[in-house]
């Protein structure tokens, strides 16, 4: 086999078609795409074929640039190279090994180290290292700023800049510039050094997205804006301030626009193709019209409306420093390379090695009929990857736009990997894999949710995404998964996210904010590798990190000595926001003394008694909720509706399927962790959830270890007698969804013990 695949390597592209039409296929494309079709024939794929070609093309295109330098010894140096892709094809057989000081500056930790808040769901979050900032966004036209600091962040500002939520993000390449658009049909831009708003740019369009440009070194920024309800796409100069001479042309881009003569009148070819001559001639006359409206309502701030670029709303953009390309993708898959410079056309060589679009991968998504979601470039501008509707995350060659590779993503795949015998869904439920499969459904649904991208890390080697089994970190060059972040915070569906690698230096203007505050500067950091994250519907975004939650108090504890460890004893869940009173947060709403709560409480069942001991100290909301409950009769008469053998015992849903049950205060509250409370034993009083802050009146108690549960559900308590009666309850024989064939109810629980 593996002389077959060298003696086909070794073909040529001609050679190539010849040999698939001997087999009945009819192919055209490069030579990579050929030989992967042939290689598919005989059943190589995957990785096998991967390592096959890999070589192949790096040899040849060494060949050629060996060649065109030195003329006649090109012959020498192909033979030489012949040589040298023989041993790359051995490496490439090999797994590729990452220098440590690459895995060093990326988040490693299973769970979020911190989380905080905004008022409506968190749609977009962006970092810079450049300028130590992160900015989140939210659906009700929120936006924040956020200094980083050594360890986790201190916010800087916020800003309400639209109404209707903001539906488009972008940082400048140097981490100094904000622009935000909204449904307000407004685009605002921020001096984020100086932490305030220094421009608004009236549109007349929601924007879809947005992306900061720079046609060379010396040259200014411009903002580049879509609009969401038509293929137009805006070039801004967001620092004009003045309106455009009168009569001075804008530029347009119009598809089809008609020839004019000297006089000014549209000629219309005659014939046939008159009707569509003029229907091609009124498109580009009413282009030109939105235009000069468009740039009038403006003020001098519109450069240019470019309509001919895509057929459909773009739907994701960034920007290729190195070769000075935007890249856009749209609603119906379709991927753009163009020059940031005017006239803004299509990309020719040199700026990419090809003429044609039909020599590229540019159309893989659209013959997927799937929705390009998001753009990312690498930092050395060599690649740039893609996520899309039919969750793949596609990595393309950014000067032949060839597809380097492709992760097919989709909850059908990852549930099918990953729910298997030693897989990170292994533990996982039915329950929780059918929520986990719902929170991606309505990812892939609704235009709201913040959709899942991709970020390549500063040394290009590895990408960064989204899943449903949580964030995964992939090294490129063997398609290993170095690290799964999340991956056991329960269903909850991580979407936008945003990597930051650097040292946290607190910018001058912040930390005078900071001084002022009378809190330490911060200035001799650290690197902190730090991945942020929304997730569908949650009003949190979060921060994952090198350090497991608890693990910086656990520390600070061991210096501090004794006194120490309550000062430590810190929730990962910041509470920066006012809760709203129907949201039933027990964080506002709880303002119980600990010593007052019972540390004590009697679970009375159909089956016996079960005498727990509660944490008021460690866990004072949730014990709480817990007793308040019980104390006005919520749990009387409640069924044990979930029952494990190995596992657990559930209870607390007035509903008695699991789906039912609110807090003590009316709706969820937040979790309650703490380092020193672990589901290491059997007898673990803990709250059940849906995912994080997601708490209301049922809970558990575990029958056997579960550690894989730490950190993700709320213990309260401990079971110090009625373990037998836990166990009788364990036996019962159970039907459909784990439910008790014969019920096993509470008659009522006692919490005046002590």
């Amino acid at each position: 086999m593996e002389e077959l695949v060298a003696e086909l390597s070794a073909l040529d592209t001609d050679q190539l078609r010849t040999a698939l039409k001997e087999h009945g296929i009819d192919a055209e494309g490069t030579r990579e795409e050929l030989l992967r079709q042939l290689f598919a024939g005989l059943g190589i794929e995957g990785e096998a074929a991967d390592a096959a070609i890999r070589p192949q093309k790096r040899a040849r295109d060494a060949t050629a640039d060996d060649a065109a330098a030195d003329g006649g010894e090109g012959d020498a140096k192909r033979a030489r190279s012949d040589d040298d892709a023989d041993a790359a094809a051995a490496a490439a057989a090999a797994p590729a090994r990452i220098p440590r000081a690459v895995l060093d500056l990326l988040p490693n930790a299973d769970l979020y180290e911190k989380s905080y808040m905004h008022r409506a769901p968190v749609t977009h979050v962006l970092a810079s290292a450049r300028s130590d900032m992160v900015v989140t966004c939210s659906s009700d036209g929120a936006v924040k700023l956020w200094a980083k600091l050594e360890e986790g962040l201190e916010f800087a500002k916020g800003f309400f800049a639209h109404r209707g939520g903001v539906t488009a993000a972008a940082l400048s390449q140097d981490g100094l510039r904000l622009a935000t658009g909204g449904a307000d049909k407004s685009v605002k831009v921020f001096d984020v050094k100086a932490l305030d708003m220094v421009g608004l740019v009236e549109v007349a369009c929601v924007p879809s997205c947005a992306v900061w440009t720079k046609a060379g070194p010396s040259a200014p920024d411009r903002l580049v804006v879509a609009d969401s309800g038509s293929p137009a796409v805006l070039v801004l100069n967001p620092d004009a301030s003045v309106v455009s001479a009168p009569g001075a042309p804008l530029a347009t881009a119009s598809a089809g626009a008609a020839p004019r003569d000297t006089e000014g009148e549209t000629r219309v070819a005659a014939g046939p193709a008159k009707t569509l001559a003029a229907a091609k001639a009124a498109e580009a006359a009413a282009a030109a019209k939105a235009t000069d409206e468009q740039a009038a309502r403006m003020g001098g701030k519109l450069v240019a409306r470019l309509t001919s670029l895509h057929r459909a709303p773009v739907t994701a953009m960034a920007f290729n420093a190195a070769n000075g390309c935007v890249i856009s993708g749209d609603e119906r898959g379709v991927i753009e390379v163009w020059t940031a410079a005017a006239p803004f056309q299509p990309a020719r060589p040199p700026a990419v090695n090809f003429t044609l679009r039909t020599e590229t991968a540019l159309f893989d998504v659209a013959k997927r009929r799937a929705r390009v979601s998001s753009v990312a470039v690498a930092g050395d501008g060599s690649m740039f990857a893609t996520t899309s509707s039919d969750s793949v995350v596609r990595v393309f060659d950014a000067r032949t736009c060839a597809l380097m590779r492709a992760y097919d993503e989709s909850a059908a795949t990852i549930v099918k990997a990953l729910a298997g015998k030693g897989g990170a869904l292994a533990s996982l439920s039915k329950e929780d894999l059918a929520a986990r499969s719902a929170a991606e459904e309505r990812l892939l649904a609704g235009p709201g949710a913040p959709q899942g991208n991709v970020a390549f890390d500063e040394s290009g080697r590895l990408v960064a995404y989204s899943t449903l089994a949580g964030v995964k970190v992939v090294a490129l060059e063997g398609n290993r998964v170095v690290a799964l972040l999340g991956a056991a915070e329960g269903p909850t569906r991580f979407s936008a996210m945003a990597l930051y690698q650097g040292t946290p230096r607190v910018h001058a203007a912040h930390r005078r904010h900071r001084v002022a505050g009378g809190a330490a500067t911060g200035l001799d950091a650290r690197p902190d590798p730090t991945l942020v994250a929304a997730a569908v519907g949650s009003k949190r975004f979060f921060l994952f990190t090198r350090r497991e939650p608890g693990q910086a108090a656990a520390a600070a504890a061991q210096e501090g000595g004794e006194g120490a460890v309550a000062a430590g004893a810190e929730d990962r869940d910041e509470f920066n926001e006012a809760v709203e009173e129907d949201e039933g947060d027990g964080a506002d709403s709880s303002k119980v003394d600990p010593a007052s709560l019972p540390r004590r409480a009697a679970i009375r069942t159909t089956m016996g008694d079960i005498v727990v001991e509660l944490f008021p100290t460690l866990a004072p909301r949730t014990v709480e909720n817990f007793c308040g409950l019980a104390d006005k009769g919520y749990y009387d008469g409640v069924i044990f509706h979930r029952v494990i053998a190995g596992f657990m015992l559930q209870t607390g849903d007035p509903e008695g399927n699991g789906t039912g049950g609110e807090s003590l205060w009316g709706g969820m509250f937040e979790d309650e962790f703490h380092p020193s409370l672990r589901h290491n034993a059997p007898g673990i009083l803990s709250m059940a959830n849906a995912g994080p802050g997601t708490n209301g009146s049922q809970f558990f108690i575990t029958v056997a270890p579960t550690p894989h549960l730490d950190n993700k559900h709320s213990i309260f308590g401990r079971v110090v007698s009625g373990m037998d009666v836990a166990r009788a309850i364990e036996k019962v024989r159970t039907g459909a969804s784990d439910k008790p064939l014969k019920p096993v109810s509470i008659f009522t629980i006692d919490t005046d013990l002590d």
